[in-house]
């Protein structure tokens, strides 16, 4: 299973630990991830889940994507 990142300074092969994607998910008002930097989406992916991996695209292949996208006008950021 192969897992991929795109999260503000987290890019590519392998996640980061959780700790350090603690603080995007719990900062205090006006600290949050989506205003670092100017962009304001991530994702997290997962490739051939369940062993599913040596399956083509469209052929079986367990593909799971968690994309996230913050907006500072938002009520329910």
């Amino acid at each position: 299973m192969r897992k991929r990142v795109h999260f503000d300074k987290f890019w590519g092969n392998g996640w980061p630990d959780l700790t350090e994607l603690q603080p995007y998910f719990l900062a205090p008002a006006g600290q949050q991830w989506f205003g670092a930097g100017g962009n304001d989406g991530a994702s997290l992916s997962l490739e051939g889940v369940d062993n599913t991996e040596h399956l083509l695209p469209g052929e079986g292949r367990v593909v799971i994507d968690l994309m996230m996208t913050g907006d500072p006008r938002s009520a329910f950021c």
